[in-house]
């Protein structure tokens, strides 16, 4: 945000010098369309970034992430594997697998597990 900040200024102050001296206003015509094209860029990048940010809100990314941790309740795994949750279809069997191979699941509780993910038979 700074980067694009510097840059919106920068090519402000560079229109606005415009007129006065050859020199200026060569360096001005030089350095505009690198500066207009940085700016194109910084702002795909954010435009990218907030696409992303979005996404990771939206699939609820940092639950999983913290859901997929040994210490994790096994309530919180439940609740991300259910209807209701809001990951994709691969967070969820992601989440699955890792509660699986962490252990301490009984075959019953892994069953249930995959029944809430919509996995089971």
């Amino acid at each position: 945000a700074d980067a694009l900040a510097q840059l919106r200024a920068r090519e402000n102050a560079l229109r606005a010098r415009g007129g006065g001296e050859a020199d200026g206003l060569a360096e001005t015509v030089g350095e505009l369309p690198r500066l207009l094209e940085r700016k194109k860029r910084l702002e795909l990048h954010t435009a990218v970034l907030g696409a992303v940010m979005k996404q990771v809100v939206a699939r609820e990314v940092p639950r999983y992430a913290e859901a997929e941790e040994p210490r994790a309740a096994a309530a919180d795994v439940e609740g991300l594997l259910g209807e209701g949750a809001k990951g994709t279809v691969d967070d969820k069997l992601r989440l699955l697998g890792v509660a699986g191979l962490q252990g301490g699941l009984d075959d019953d509780a892994f069953a249930a597990l995959a029944a809430a993910a919509g996995c089971a038979e």
